[in-house]
This record gives C-alpha cells, structure tokens and sequence, in this order.
C-alpha cells in the first residue's frame, strides 16, 4: 500500500553502495533531502548504523522507508483473462508453486495488474507483473532498515523500481533500455509501459572507466546482449532508446561508448519535469548532476503500479496492518454519510459512460489495426536478430574477430580495389558477408592476376570457411571522360575540348564474392 503525498525515505541498497532519499510521493515526486553512503560495508549493522548516521547528517524527518534491496527476484509477466480479484489470486498462487531458485516454504510473492492489452482475436487480457523472493533475504533488509530507527513499510525490487524512474523521464511508446552502473555490478532491463520484459544482473569482470575505452567493451557488450535475448523472445524488433543510471562518475563513458550505434538514442536519467527539487540555496546544479545516482529511490516514490508489488512477509505485513485497521474505523463511518450521494451520481452519470465506452471501443479498432502491422513487421525482422544472437553466443560477434577479417582482407586486397557494398546474411549453412566491388589495372591479364591472387588469399583466411562467386566476373575498359568545352573571350569562338590526361588501356574487373564466416574459440 503507498501512501500518496506522504513524505518517505526511499533506499536503494546495492553491494557497495546505499543511496537515500527522502521524498514526498506522487506522480512528481518532490526530492527534499539525499545522501550516498559508500561501501563496503563489514557487515549488516555496520550499514545499519553508516545509514542512520547519513540520516541524521542529512537532516532526514521521515521514517517511514520504501526499500529496494540488492536481492534476487523472480520477475513473470503474466497475460490473464479479465478474472474478478479472487480467481486472480488463485491463479498467482498456481503460478507461485511452479518451478523457482527460490524454495516453496520460503516464498514471499506479490503482484500487480499493470495494463490491459487487446489479442488478434478481440479477446481483452489483463497484464501482471508477479515478483517472487526468498524471505530470509527479505528479512535480513528489514532488520537493517529498522536498525537505522526506519520503519520498512515496502519492499520491493531493484529493476521494478527502475523501470518506473525510467516512466519519470521516458514518456514515448515503445520498449526502453535501462542500465544501472555501479563500480562492477550493472543492472540491464528492458521495458516496455510498466511491463519488465527483461532482467539481468551481471558482475563485471573489473570497474569499467579506469583503463580507457576498451574498459567499456565488457559493459557495452552485455547491454547488446540483453537487447538480443529480448528480441528473441519479442514481436518487437527495434529498441530506439537507452536510459543509464546509477554512479555519475561512470555514466559519461558508458554513454560515448554506447552512442557510437546512430539508430538508438542514449540518455543519462534527468528526469527535468518529472522531479521537482527542494535543494538549498545554491546547491541546484549539485543535486541536478546527482539525479542518475537517486533513480531507483525516485522510481520507489513515483507511485507507479509496478513498485506497489511488496515483498513484505506475513509477520511484518500484520504488524503494519494493525496500525492500520484503527485509522480504518474512523474512515468506514465518514464513508457512511457520503454513500447515499455517491449512488444518485453514479446512476446520472450512466448515458455518459456507456458513450464514452462506444468511442473507446473504436480506438481500440483502430489500435488493434496497427498493433497486428506492428506485429507483421517485427515477424520479418526476427530472422535477423536471431542470427545475431547466434553469433554472439557462438564466439563469431566479437570484436577482435572482426578485426581480424578485415585485415584478411586488406592484406589481400589489389592495390586498386574498390568495394561498393558490404552486406552480413544468414544461410542455411551459417553466416556469410557479401562483397561487391571492382578491381581496375593496366590490362585485363593484370586486372584477372590482381583479383585471383585476392581471391585465393580469401580462401586461405581463418576466419571464413568458404569464399564463393556469386556471380561471374565482368572485365571491361574504364570509360574515359567526356571532353569539357569552355568559352574563350570573343563572341561566337569556342576553345578546343580540354580532356583531362587517362591512361590508354585502363581495365576494370567487377565481382560479387561470397565470404563464408567460421566461429574461433577464443576470439
């Protein structure tokens, strides 16, 4: 249960980091203090007590604590028929006995109706986010919370309350990239209008930032990755929008090591209007440059269906609830008065609403129509996005190795070879890059020994397995140029043509090749 206009602390607690925010929730919600407490920390009570006392620096007055903590989650989308709240509930708790990391006794779950979509078939479907944790892990965060003096009054995860700081900024259709970089732990999602249709946390190898650009390649090729594994498992085929977050020191390089791609827009959290601020005089820009490290405790204010999914055992959620049932009495009896006019305007109001269903009705025509072209589309691209999934999970997508055909090819090339078009297919028998182009010598004998000596080079590479002509070649003479007239002074005289000096015999050799790529282990 939130608490709108209520002013809460929001914790987002990482490995080596806890960031803390006390914020008044809403759908903008108003940040009034913030601090980041650094780690490591040399165990639970040595963070409990480094959050208290970055509470009381900071000048903190609330208490009670909205929490997302470093834990693992079990995240489903469900897509279920319109069910009234209890065959709801029986069928999240079918749900919650299926197979999980996590054991039956042990589970604590939640959920949450996040949208409606609409099937080919006309058949409305509810969307429900279920999260699934190991409630020992979720107690050991609350006894750190309520060893700070906090009272933990939601606990939730980490990508969900991301996924709604990235609403706060991200306003357009169409599935979202965020990514939370903190020292070696990256968080990637992928999301889509409160559905979290993909989750990885991964340990990076080492801190990226320190050793120059090539420091970036880990992060940026998991961040490809999950794109891959989600448009493998997506209708969707395009991701036109990545959001970073987390620590502000990293957050630069990782965007020009991401921006190099021109078709996907790369943006460090800001969300301008959708935050208001309440910094002390002078201190705006500080908090402005600190906003992408306070992301998940903003997302965990922001009032969103998906970070209302608790993960709050049963023995804490009865001593919450018990304050709660006083303060409900008194509301059951002020509800009393006010019902009797309620119904008078619910029934006035009938014509209306039956109207308005009508013309809901109708956009619903007009969006299913571009829903299910949406749908043909991304059905065409998924081939290729596969491949490339296969590529990279093969050894072949990397780096180096594309390196080292390009090179194959450079070392073998004719001195005067011209490429015209540069193509990657999949085939039956694997993934070949297709070459166009054309070789130009002093005779057509020169032109053929150029271009065999390329190919044959070609076939001995160890990156391809196979080089093949697709079409035979095509000798011919280079064209020379047509003679230019200019005007000389004098009215009614022209110059003789000048023609620019050519070479006499000047061949030129035109191809279509082929180039079969082979996985290299280790590359």
């Amino acid at each position: 249960m939130r608490i709108p206009g209520k002013r809460i602390v929001a914790i987002d607690i990482a490995p080596e980091r806890v960031a803390l925010a006390e914020v008044e929730t809403g759908r903008r919600p108003r940040l009034h203090a913030w601090a980041i407490v650094e780690g490591p920390f040399a165990d639970a009570s040595d963070m409990a007590q480094r959050i208290r006392e970055a509470l009381d620096a900071g000048g903190f007055t609330a208490r009670l604590a909205y929490v997302a903590p470093g834990i693992q989650v079990e995240h489903r989308h469900l897509s279920l028929p319109p069910l009234s709240v209890r065959g709801l509930r029986r069928v999240i708790e079918r749900e919650v006995r299926r197979d999980s990391n996590v054991p039956f006794q042990e589970r604590v779950f939640d959920y949450a109706v996040v949208g409606e979509s609409v099937e080919r078939s006309g058949a409305r479907k509810k969307e429900v986010l279920l999260a699934i944790a190991s409630e020992a892990e979720v107690d050991r965060y609350i006894r750190i919370v309520e060893e700070a003096g906090l009272t933990p009054w939601l606990v939730t995860s980490r990508p969900l309350a991301l996924m709604a700081a990235v609403a706060l900024q991200d306003t357009g259709g169409g599935p979202v990239v965020a990514a939370s970089l903190d020292g070696t732990m990256l968080q990637a999602l992928v999301a889509e209008e409160g559905i979290l249709h993909l989750s990885r946390e991964i340990t990076l190898s080492a801190a990226p930032g320190a050793d120059g650009a090539e420091s970036w390649d880990e992060v940026t090729t998991e961040i490809h990755r999950s794109l891959l594994y989600f448009f493998e498992k997506s209708p969707r085929w395009r991701v036109g929008r990545i959001i970073l977050a987390g620590n502000p020191a990293n957050l630069g390089g990782l965007r020009e090591a991401l921006a190099k791609d021109p078709t996907v827009r790369v943006d460090i959290f800001d969300p301008k209007e959708g935050v208001e601020l309440y910094p002390p005089d002078g201190e705006e820009p500080a908090w402005r440059a600190a906003l992408p490290g306070l992301a998940v405790p903003l997302g965990l204010a922001s009032g969103r269906p998906e970070v209302g999914i608790g993960l709050l055992p049963r023995h804490v959620q009865e001593r919450k609830w018990g304050k709660v049932r006083r303060v409900a009495v008194a509301g059951i009896a002020a509800g009393a008065l006010v019902l009797g006019s309620i119904t008078l305007y619910a029934v006035t109001r009938g014509e209306e609403s039956l109207r308005k269903a009508l013309e809901s009705q109708r956009t619903m025509l007009i969006n299913l129509e571009q829903q299910i072209r949406e749908v043909e589309e991304a059905e065409r691209q998924r081939e290729l996005h596969r491949a490339r999934l296969s590529m990279l999970e093969g050894g072949v997508w990397s780096g180096p190795f594309w390196r080292g055909v390009f090179r194959e090819i450079s070392l073998h090339a004719p001195p005067d070879l011209l490429l015209h078009g540069l193509k990657l297919e999949a085939g039956p028998s694997g993934y070949r890059m297709v070459l166009t182009g054309q070789v130009i010598s002093g005779s057509p004998y020169e032109t053929h020994v150029g271009f065999n000596r390329f190919y044959e080079g070609l076939q001995g590479s160890p990156f391809l397995q196979a080089v093949t002509l697709l079409q035979p070649v095509r000798v011919s003479r280079v064209p020379r140029p047509e003679p230019v007239e200019e005007a000389t002074e004098g009215e009614g005289t022209k110059a003789a043509a000048k023609v620019p000096p050519v070479p006499e015999g000047r061949s030129q050799l035109e191809f279509s090749l082929a180039l079969g790529l082979r996985a290299v282990a280790g590359r």
